[in-house]
């Protein structure tokens, strides 16, 4: 997996980061045993951060990194095998999209919890709260549908200007939208094989 800012005007690479070099191949959850296609990382979200940084998902490390643009250190690792945050009980994330941090020190994603392997029945959206001087991730809010809802892939997090949520569950044909208390206030299917 490579990220790179381009440039739209002229085309041109400005920036570049691959993950080969500065993760390890062992910290992929995923294997060529595991998986049909070996896919070490899988980048799936990116995001500018003030001082000239880069919030980087990588779905098949289940982890999260806060990466340099120059240099391309990485500052910090959420999740996964080498997690710089000691991950407090219901923290622990497998799978992940969408990551995006919020205001105060914390980060929003959608834990697929569903690889394979499957680590939970269902998938969830997640914000976490980071304690950047302690390196403790704890859970602030956590939102499931009824039911089993387990994606394979994909899946998104948006969180909402009255500070609720709206949650797409991936793989799967759901949706759902919550209050700011995590009440479900909205659920709907997309048809299935409808053709």
């Amino acid at each position: 997996s490579i990220a790179q800012e381009v440039d739209i005007r002229t085309g041109l690479v400005e920036w570049e980061w691959h993950g080969l070099g500065h993760i390890p191949l062992a910290q992929s959850d995923v294997t060529p045993k595991t998986s049909p296609v070996f896919d070490a990382y899988h980048f799936n979200s990116l995001q500018s951060l003030p001082g000239g940084r880069v919030l980087i998902s990588a779905r098949d490390t289940s982890a999260i990194y806060d990466v340099a643009q120059a240099g391309g250190r990485i500052l910090w690792r959420l999740g996964g095998k080498a997690s710089t945050f000691r991950m407090s009980r219901g923290a622990r994330f497998h799978f992940q999209h969408d990551a995006r941090m919020l205001s105060g020190n914390r980060i929003s994603l959608f834990d697929d919890e569903a690889g394979p392997p499957i680590y939970a029945p269902s998938s969830r959206g997640l914000i976490l709260a980071l304690d950047l001087r302690r390196h403790r991730a704890t859970v602030a809010r956590q939102y499931h549908r009824p039911g089993r809802s387990p994606a394979e892939s994909e899946g998104s997090f948006q969180s909402l200007p009255d500070g609720g949520a709206f949650v797409g569950f991936g793989a799967t044909p759901w949706m759902s939208q919550f209050s700011p208390s995590g009440r479900l206030v909205f659920d709907a299917a997309l048809p299935v094989d409808d053709g």
